[in-house]
């Protein structure tokens, strides 16, 4: 089995209350929707991670990392999972199912160095309205390419620009939260992941927002505010694109995590890079016996140190 996590090179928060206002230095990550009768608003988060890392992984990582007992290339090499992961950091007025939906971004964009409500605005970064800085590479909001589009006030346009799902594409992800949910998000966006790969998309990174149907709401108990924590979180739940895929191939029930074996005995690999520094982690395993499912904690911990 294999894991591999990396983290964000940036993202940030766009507001359609501020068009202008730059959040890439906030903690936060926001998903929400706002009651204002006059004037019903909302917010998407955006956050790309590297593309030198993708190509890494699936290239010098997964590719060919597939073997059997034998040591054979098994047919299987090059497959793997990829899932955005995003921590929950508050959230409120999800009394129904709400709808996150996770789209490729389709329009390069700057981070910006801005917080929530700063005070003067800042406005060197991506916005509501603004790709690069305030004034600088409005988000597109016609004549778009093909498989492109946004949705937007028509009085407030802006909030970024996606690729969308088609017969010939299909990058794009949803997860719905309720009451008694995980309010994690754990989406699989494989496909994104494996097209920006082959070059078929560009890596612009993600956008993340609320459905349609639910996005600038005009009834006060349909609001939900979701929050994440960003890439400038002081906990250790920073956004990740979590990568799974199987080195070793042995009949176990369970993907990707189950222990490898060879000639030698069992074994697992870890790799460190997608880890926290100066964090504790401790190794369980968990095993299936005569149908009974037995969890081995032996105390088991390492730390990861910056070098």
């Amino acid at each position: 089995m294999a894991i591999y996590k990396i983290f964000p090179e940036k993202d940030a928060t766009l507001y359609s209350a501020f068009p202008d206002q730059n959040t890439g230095l906030d903690s936060i990550l926001e998903s929400s929707t706002t009651f204002l009768p006059d004037s019903p608003e909302a917010s998407r988060f955006v956050i790309k991670f590297s593309s030198t890392e993708i190509d890494d992984i699936i290239t010098n990582k997964i590719s060919g990392s597939v073997t059997d007992i034998t040591g054979t290339l098994d047919p299987a090499s090059g497959e793997f999972s990829s899932s955005l992961r995003c921590f929950i950091a508050d959230i409120s007025g999800l009394s129904t199912d709400t709808t996150l939906e996770i789209f490729p971004l389709a329009e390069p964009w700057n981070m910006g160095r801005g917080k929530y409500l700063d005070d003067p605005k800042t406005e060197d970064g991506c916005s509501w309205k603004w790709r690069l800085s305030s004034g600088s590479g409005q988000w597109s909001t016609s004549a778009f390419g093909v498989y492109i589009t946004s949705s937007y006030p028509t009085a407030n346009p802006g909030g970024g620009v996606w690729y969308t799902g088609s017969a010939t594409l299909d990058p794009t992800q949803t997860q719905t939260f309720n009451y008694s949910s995980d309010k994690d998000i754990n989406s699989d966006v494989s496909n994104a992941i494996r097209l920006i790969n082959s070059g078929t998309i560009n890596n612009e990174g993600f956008i993340i927002k609320q459905s349609s149907s639910t996005e600038f709401q005009s009834v006060k108990s349909d609001v939900a505010n979701i929050k994440f924590f960003s890439i400038d979180t002081n906990t250790i739940y920073p956004p990740q694109l979590e990568f799974k895929w199987r080195d070793f191939i042995i009949d176990f029930d369970n993907n990707y995590t189950q222990i490898s074996a060879d000639s030698n005995g069992s074994y697992f690999k870890l790799y460190m890079n997608g880890l926290e520094p100066e964090r504790y982690y401790k190794i369980i395993i968990k095993t299936t016996i005569d149908d009974q499912v037995l969890v081995l904690d032996d105390d088991y911990y390492f730390k990861i140190i910056n070098g």
